[in-house]
């Protein structure tokens, strides 16, 4: 992601597009770190949902098959509530997941340029560890635990297995 001899960039100047910032960049550096930390779970979600696929029982396709069921209705009637459970686990799993997560941001930017990747775990970080302030720090950790609770309860309810 380097600017000068970054392979992306290099890849950029190469299809003639001018050279991009990046990590450099507050409006792009957000982006960029959810695009990483996106392409580093795709795998590991994965398996999650292939382990969800395989488990649909076969039998049900073939029936809705005899049904006259074509591949969106297999999918909509089959597959999507077979898959509820699967899929609650992934989502809610992967939204704790993110917002837990801060490593990217301290790594590669630290929380700048200009604050735009500074969130909120990097600065309950910041808050215990580098400004010495524990009280100002498990505020901050109490309130995105009570966030992610309110998302949960939401993912939950929309995800709601009926089996």
């Amino acid at each position: 992601m380097n600017q000068e001899q970054g392979v992306v960039n290099s890849i950029l100047v190469k299809l003639g597009f001018e050279s991009q910032p990046f990590l450099g960049s507050a409006d792009q550096a957000l982006w960029v770190i959810i695009i990483i930390a996106t392409w580093k779970g795709v795998g590991y979600w994965s398996i999650f949902l292939l382990g969800g696929l395989q488990d649909v029982p076969h039998l049900l396709y073939e029936a809705a098959e005899m049904d006259g069921a074509n591949r969106w209705e297999k999918f909509k009637s089959v597959t999507f509530p077979m898959m509820k459970r699967t899929l609650l686990f992934v989502v809610v799993a992967d939204t704790v997941a993110n917002f837990l997560l801060f490593a990217p941001m301290y790594i590669l930017t630290d929380g700048g340029p200009q604050g735009s990747t500074n969130v909120l775990m990097l600065e309950s970080y910041k808050s215990a560890f580098v400004y010495s302030d524990i009280h100002r720090a498990s505020a901050i950790v109490i309130i995105l635990l009570l966030f992610i609770l309110i998302i949960i309860g939401i993912q939950s309810k929309l995800l709601k297995a009926d089996h």
